[in-house]
C-alpha cells in the first residue's frame, strides 16, 4: 500500500468538502449500527451462533479501519484550517475503538493474527483498503514548517503560477551544482561534466545590434581555483608518496627473507646472556622513566608546568556549589538562631524575680479558673518534660473553646458509645465487609464454572456477549 503524500496542488473546496460530507454521512451509519449493537448488549442479549460473532465483529473492525484512512485524505487535503483540529479528534476516538474491536477479536479467536475475510465480501473491500499504515500519522505536523505556513506557501505558489501563466512542472529542474575548479576544466577541455562534448544547438539568427552587445559583453572566463582544492591534491600526493615507500621497503625486505637461507639456533649460554642484557637495559630504563615522573610531579607542584591531568572548572557547576555553600549556611545560622532564640525565651521567663514570678503566678491563677469555671474541672497539668509552665504563658496549651470542640466531634463521631463498644462496631464491619468480598468472589467463581460448562454443551450453550466499548458514546457525542 503506497503511502499518502502531501498534496502537490491544491484541491477545489466545495469538491473537498462534498466529500468531506460523504465521509461523515458514512461514520454516522457506522456509529449507529455499532450503538445498536451495544444497547443490546447491555440489555444482555446473546449471540449463540459461534460463526456470527466474528463476522460481526470483523465488519465493524474492517469499516472503522476504512474509516480511519478515508478520514486521514481529507485531513491531508483539507483547506479549512478551523476544520483540522476536529477531524484529528474524530480519527483519534475511532482509533480507540479500532483497538477494542481487534483485542476483543484476538481474544475470541485465540490469535494474534486476525482474518476479516467474510467483512471484506460483504463489503466489497480489499485488505489493502483496510490496512493502517502506521509512519504516516500527520505528516504535516511533523514537518519543520506548521500547517499554516505550509499552506500559506501553496498558496503563494498558485498565485505565481496563474501570474507566469506556467505551472512549477513546465520548469526546467535545477542543474547540480559545479565546483569551480571543474568549470575551469571544462572551460578548457571543452567538455561538460561527464566528459563528452556539448552538443550544437542551432539557435536564432542575431541581428546586427544585437551582435554589438553581445561582442561588448562577453568577458573571458578566468578559472578560479581555491587554496583550500590545492591543500587538498597535496596532501593526497604526499599521503601515497609515503604509502608507496613503505610499501617498497615491505617487499623488498620480503625478497631478502625469501632467498636467505634458514639461520641455525643459538646456543644456550648466548641466549641467558642476551636475556641478562636485555634486562639490565630495561631495568635502567624503568629506573630512569620513574625519576622523570617524579621531576614532573615536583615541577607540578612548584607551579613549573601545569597539570595536563587536572580538570577545568566549569563556571555554572561551581557558581552552583557556591550558592548550595552559602544556602547551608544560612539555615545552619536560622536553626541557630531559632535555638538560641528559644533558649533565651526560656530564661526570661524562668528568670526567678520578684516581681515577674508575681505575674506568672497571676497567670497561671486566671488560667486555673477559667477551665473551672468555664470547662468543670481543672485540666491536665503539663508535664515538665513537656515545657510545664510556659506552654501555659505562651498560650501553647489548648483553650477552653478548643477542648469544647473536640468533645463535639468526639461526641458526635462516637454517639454516646464508648471505646469498647466503638471498637467492637469496627471489628464487626471489617468482617463483615471481608465476608461480603468472599461471598461476591464465590458467587464469580460459581457463574463462571457454570458458564463453562453449559459453552462445552453445543445445546446449552448461551452465546457469545459481545464487550461494551467505552469509545462508542464519545464518536457518538
Amino acid at each position: 500500500m503506497s503511502l499518502l503524500k502531501l498534496p502537490s496542488s491544491l484541491s477545489n473546496t466545495t469538491k473537498v468538502h462534498e466529500r468531506w460530507m460523504q465521509i461523515v454521512h458514512a461514520a454516522e451509519c457506522t456509529v449507529e449500527e455499532d450503538m445498536e449493537q451495544q444497547v443490546l448488549t447491555a440489555k444482555g442479549v446473546r449471540i449463540k451462533e459461534r460463526a456470527i460473532t466474528p463476522e460481526i465483529l470483523g465488519r465493524n473492525y474492517s469499516r472503522y479501519c476504512y474509516l480511519i484512512n478515508q478520514m486521514y485524505d481529507a485531513y491531508l487535503n483539507n483547506v479549512h484550517l478551523q476544520r483540522a483540529p476536529y477531524i484529528q479528534e474524530l480519527i483519534n476516538i475511532c482509533m480507540k475503538r479500532m483497538y477494542e474491536l481487534r483485542n476483543e477479536l484476538v481474544h475470541l479467536i485465540v490469535n494474534d493474527y486476525i482474518y476479516v475475510d467474510a467483512a471484506l465480501i460483504q463489503l466489497q473491500l480489499t485488505p489493502y483498503d483496510i490496512q493502517i499504515a502506521v509512519p504516516y500519522h500527520f505528516p504535516l505536523e511533523s514537518r519543520k514548517d506548521s500547517v499554516e505556513q505550509f499552506l500559506q506557501k501553496m498558496w503563494a505558489d498558485a498565485v505565481k503560477r496563474k501570474l507566469k501563466g506556467t505551472s512549477s512542472l513546465d520548469q526546467e529542474p535545477p542543474k547540480p551544482k559545479t565546483s569551480k575548479l571543474m568549470v575551469s576544466l571544462t572551460a578548457k577541455s571543452g567538455l561538460d561534466d561527464v566528459g563528452i562534448p556539448p552538443e550544437l544547438e542551432p539557435g536564432p539568427q542575431p541581428d546586427e545590434e544585437s551582435e554589438e552587445s553581445v561582442s561588448t559583453e562577453e568577458i573571458p572566463i578566468q578559472p578560479v581555483i581555491e587554496p583550500s582544492t590545492l591543500v587538498i591534491t597535496i596532501q593526497r600526493h604526499e599521503r601515497y608518496r609515503q604509502w608507496l615507500m613503505v610499501d617498497l621497503k615491505s617487499k623488498a625486505v620480503e625478497r631478502r627473507l625469501y632467498y636467505l637461507g634458514t639461520t641455525e639456533e643459538a646456543p644456550d649460554e648466548i641466549k641467558h646472556k642476551a636475556s641478562n642484557i636485555i634486562q639490565k637495559c630495561y631495568r635502567l630504563y624503568m629506573k630512569l622513566k620513574r625519576e622523570k615522573l617524579k621531576e614532573v610531579k615536583r615541577d607540578i607542584l612548584l607551579g613549573l608546568i601545569p597539570d595536563t591531568f587536572r580538570t577545568t572548572l566549569h563556571y555554572h557547576e561551581e557558581n552552583n556549589k557556591v550558592y548550595e555553600r552559602r544556602k547551608q549556611t544560612r539555615l545552619k545560622i536560622q536553626k541557630t538562631y531559632l535555638k538560641e532564640l528559644e533558649k533565651e525565651n526560656t530564661r526570661i521567663i524562668m528568670f526567678k524575680k520578684g516581681n515577674h514570678i508575681d505575674d506568672i503566678t497571676d497567670e497561671i491563677r486566671t488560667w486555673f479558673e477559667e477551665w473551672f469555671y468555664g470547662y468543670g474541672f481543672f485540666p491536665e497539668f503539663p508535664y515538665e518534660t513537656e515545657g510545664g509552665t510556659i506552654l501555659v504563658v505562651r498560650g501553647d496549651f489548648p483553650s477552653v473553646e478548643e477542648k469544647q470542640e473536640q468533645d463535639e466531634k468526639l461526641l458526635n463521631e462516637t454517639k454516646g458509645k464508648t471505646k469498647e463498644q466503638m471498637k467492637e462496631e469496627r471489628a464487626k464491619l471489617k468482617a463483615e465487609q471481608k465476608m461480603k468480598a468472599k461471598a461476591a468472589k464465590e458467587e464469580k467463581r460459581k457463574q463462571e464454572e457454570a458458564l463453562m460448562k453449559a459453552r462445552s454443551n453445543p445445546f446449552s450453550d448461551p452465546g457469545y456477549k459481545i464487550e461494551e466499548s467505552a469509545a462508542v458514546q464519545l464518536i457518538h457525542e
